[in-house]
């Protein structure tokens, strides 16, 4: 394992030639402390980008707050969060809340998740789901964190059908008189709603939930988006609970499910899709190491199959780093690179609008290009962001420009939340500094992968040049030099016979301006 991370990390070393200085551009900060925040209250408790809700080109910001930041809190309690929507706007957004939504009482906790689930109930919507749960009694009653239900309501939202009441409601009550009599027994449970996605590639994006059935059925939920959509479940993979990562991870077309409970699964989507998991990742499964959450990608390479990360930690130590892995045919649980940094829980985007996923960690970026990792990181460092530690998906536009923006939440001591706009100057390449990425389009596959004897490296020159292409092994040492010299050109391709059973690394470089990696697998 120690010869793996090392041989990742030297083939991470390389960076790319900047385009263009990308500075990021502040265009919008939300300062916890005027509202005299109490320094045991959660700022910004979760949000997420919902879309454009008013038609006005910008997409929007939602946020759940505990109710001291506002003084929302009823008299007799202080569970009744409240959850606000900020506009995005052309000019500047503003710091005031267009929308409040308020707990019902004191005994409610409103907000408890906040998750985009859009096309879920029309091919434009952008609608959006609110996650609650009720208790019995009090706060300063000694069972107050009995609760006696949970409920996820949803909002149809976009083209100006957005209001402050929900469509839909799914409640389930933790109590089982209650289930009786009202015929809604069970729990459902926030951290298990993922990013939105198609399972069934019908062209509406689905809810998947985690729902808790007290006559002892419990599975993660599926209910088919659609004109007709309902809360009647669809599909139920029957005793799996976790944490929801979604993508294309396979490149079929079909959104596909990571699920993360005692083990990752992947289950992947189709018509229909599989309720059977084509990959199980157990915790004991990397000697030493023990694995956070993973976290979908999107498409970092422009090989047409999302990717994917994973964070790991040293069960012995405080080392912690993510590990990505490619999409493809092939899903395996074997690391591609290993992301120098030493947060667990990035997350994904586009900011800067090249059609390639980035690989945000909070004032990390690593650009995403054909030649990934080669393309480079970027890394800025502000005083006022030097306690920042959790960053939201780049995949909302709120400035209206065409580019994803990048939300940072603070650390709880420093209660802010900023957005950076994205841009399209951010332009990672050749060292030409005239010369966009997309002039510069180095691609190297193998087929197949894994292979049994003998796999097919095809690459992709993008003019006639010096180049050389050859395979390592974990350790970094040159197995073989498979190609040198000059060529024209186009696409190439040479066949490759493994000596062994194991993980190699094809590396392809090209005049020194450019370098693609693509890890093949010999097993035999």
């Amino acid at each position: 394992m120690r010869k793996m991370l090392m041989v990742m990390l030297m083939l991470m070393g390389a960076g790319g030639a900047w385009a263009y200085d990308p500075t990021p551009q502040l265009i919008w900060l939300l300062d916890a402390s005027r509202y005299n925040q109490d320094s045991e209250s959660q700022m910004f408790y979760d949000f997420t980008g919902i879309g454009d809700q008013n038609g006005d080109g910008c997409d929007e910001l939602l946020i759940s707050q505990e109710p001291i930041i506002r003084g929302y809190n009823q008299p007799d309690g202080w569970w009744a969060n409240c959850v606000e929507l900020y506009l995005g706007n052309r000019d500047e957004m503003s710091n005031e809340p267009a929308y409040v939504f308020e707990a019902q009482d004191s005994l409610e906790s409103l907000g408890l998740a906040v998750t985009y689930l859009g096309a879920l109930t029309a091919n434009d919507a952008h609608d959006f789901a609110i996650w609650t749960a009720k208790y019995w009694s009090n706060p300063a009653h000694p069972n107050w964190d009995r609760r006696l239900y949970h409920e996820l309501r949803l909002y149809k939202g976009g083209g100006g059908r957005f209001d402050l009441e929900p469509d839909y409601v799914i409640r389930q009550y933790t109590d089982t008189t209650l289930a009786d009599e009202y015929e809604a027994p069970g729990g459902i449970f926030p951290e298990d709603l993922g990013r939105p996605c198609d399972l069934n590639g019908d062209g509406f994006d689905d809810l998947v939930v985690w729902l808790n059935d007290l006559h002892g059925n419990r599975g993660l939920t599926v209910f088919w988006g659609g004109d007709d959509f309902d809360i009647t479940p669809d599909l139920v993979f029957a005793d799996v609970s976790g944490e929801v990562e979604t993508g294309d991870f396979n490149g079929d077309g079909y959104d596909d499910l990571i699920v993360t409970g005692n083990q990752i699964n992947f289950f992947l989507g189709g018509n229909p899709p599989t309720c059977e998991s084509v990959l199980t990742i157990r915790r004991d499964q990397f000697e030493g190491w023990g694995f956070d959450l993973p976290t979908g990608l999107l498409d970092v390479n422009g090989d047409g199959c999302d990717d994917w990360t994973l964070g790991m930690h040293r069960l012995e130590e405080l080392d912690t780093m993510p590990w990505f892995f490619y999409g493809g045919d092939s899903l395996d649980a074997e690391p591609d690179y290993v992301i120098p940094t030493y947060i667990t829980k990035i997350c994904g985007g586009d900011v800067n609008g090249d059609g390639y996923g980035d690989i945000i960690t909070g004032t990390n970026i690593w650009f995403g290009a054909p030649w990934f990792p080669e393309s480079g990181r970027y890394f800025w460092r502000e005083d006022s962001l030097s306690t920042y530690d959790y960053a939201n998906g780049a995949y909302f536009d709120y400035n209206g420009d065409g580019v994803f923006d990048h939300v940072i939440k603070g650390a709880k001591r420093l209660p802010r939340m900023v957005i950076y706009a994205g841009s399209r100057d951010w332009q990672v390449g050749v060292s030409n500094e005239e010369q966009p990425i997309d002039a510069f389009p180095i691609k190297l596959i193998s087929t197949p992968s894994p292979f049994n004897s003998s796999t097919t490296l095809t690459y992709t020159l993008p003019y006639r040049g010096q180049y050389e292409l050859g395979i390592y092994d974990l350790s970094g040492r040159l197995v073989r030099a498979l190609a040198e010299g000059v060529a024209e050109a186009g696409e190439h391709s040479v066949v490759w016979s493994a000596p062994g059973s194991g993980v190699y690394f094809a590396v392809l470089e090209v005049g020194g301006e450019g370098k693609a990696v693509r890890k093949v697998v010999c097993v035999r």
